[in-house]
């Protein structure tokens, strides 16, 4: 794998030119690379995942360097955070997610699975199998952050709603043939989703029906409501019953 960085000499060029700023050599194929903006941000450091045909695993992080004239933080260049980690998957790795809110990363391969795992232990925290469409694997995913869900597109062209509060999927529905792939833009609490799919490329939206219950029995106004839930009734968020 190679980095590349625009040659600041010729920075007078109509068109920038990039040369090789550092190699990285992996003993199997890079099957995808997930990477995050090259600015340092508060959520995250920069950081560069690698997945390749033998299911392994590798993290890069930016190292920074401060410029003596100035208070602007530059990335100089990539650092081998974690190495390659050869039974992080039994099959190949075709898309990574990760989720530095949950400290999570998100991985799919040759299989019908999405992988939770821990980023800084590896250790597998939730296994995702495709039952709606057994042996067909998942192609796309992007996270949620408002809502705390992970949206998937599997090769049969079925959208699924994961919600990591109630831990199942919450929705599905149908997209078109072959999805390829899939993102995710919020607009307040609108949550649209463009899927590319052989045909077209489509746009859902995700509509919330919030469920609710009329308890009259105060003349005046309310001055303050105790939310209380009995243990022997409790469900999920998206159940039917809730004890005020």
């Amino acid at each position: 794998m190679k980095v590349w960085k625009a040659d600041e000499g010729r920075s007078a060029l109509k068109y920038p030119w990039f040369v090789v700023k550092q190699l990285f050599v992996f003993d199997y194929w890079t099957t995808c690379v997930y990477s995050f903006p090259t600015k340092i941000a508060e959520d995250t450091m920069g950081e560069v995942y690698v997945g390749d045909s033998g299911g392994g695993l590798t993290m890069l992080r930016s190292v920074a360097v401060h410029q003596l004239d100035s208070e602007k933080v530059l990335v100089d260049e990539l650092e081998l955070v974690r190495p390659h980690i050869r039974s992080f998957r039994n099959l190949g790795i075709t898309a990574i997610l990760p989720v530095p809110t949950l400290n999570v990363v998100l991985t799919c391969s040759f299989d019908d699975c999405v992988r939770l795992s821990d980023i800084s232990t590896v250790e597998t925290l939730i296994n995702l199998n495709n039952n709606q469409n057994p042996g067909n694997r998942y192609v796309s995913m992007v996270w949620s952050p408002n809502q705390e869900e992970l949206i998937l597109a599997d090769t049969e062209g079925d959208i699924m709603v994961w919600n990591s509060r109630a831990d199942r999927f919450i929705c599905s529905t149908k997209a078109g043939h072959k999805a390829s792939m899939v993102s995710l833009t919020e607009i307040g609490s609108k949550q649209v989703i463009i899927v590319s799919t052989m045909e077209a490329v489509k746009l859902f939206v995700i509509k919330r029906t919030l469920p609710y219950k009329r308890h009259p029995g105060h003349s005046q106004r309310v001055l303050g409501i105790h939310l209380y839930t009995n243990p022997d009734t409790e469900k999920d968020p998206f159940g039917e019953d809730t004890s005020m």
